[in-house]
């Protein structure tokens, strides 16, 4: 749910950044960013998590840390992003 709300008003945002011609390429930009970063996070999760013998799983405290901080970051640029925006707004 929290992403749901926050990829909302991110997109909603990041549609404002480029001229209108250039949008669709922008926001297919901002979609690959977007894949490659859960990517490099599924990866990097898998690295940082150990199967220990007996299926436990451990690092994931972790893992949970580093999700937390990196949810927090996004609405700190969102803020800057917007600031910003506001010059290509047509």
């Amino acid at each position: 749910v929290g992403m749901a709300i926050r990829n909302v008003s991110s997109y909603t945002l990041f549609s404002k950044i480029p001229k209108a011609k250039e949008r669709a390429g922008f926001m297919s930009v901002i979609s690959c960013t977007q894949h490659l970063a859960s990517s490099a996070g599924s990866i990097l999760a898998s690295i940082i998590l150990v199967n220990q013998i007996g299926s436990k799983i451990i690092n994931m405290e972790t893992v949970v840390i580093v999700s937390v901080i990196l949810f927090l970051i996004p609405p700190f640029i969102l803020k800057i992003i917007e600031k910003d925006a506001n010059i290509h707004i047509e």
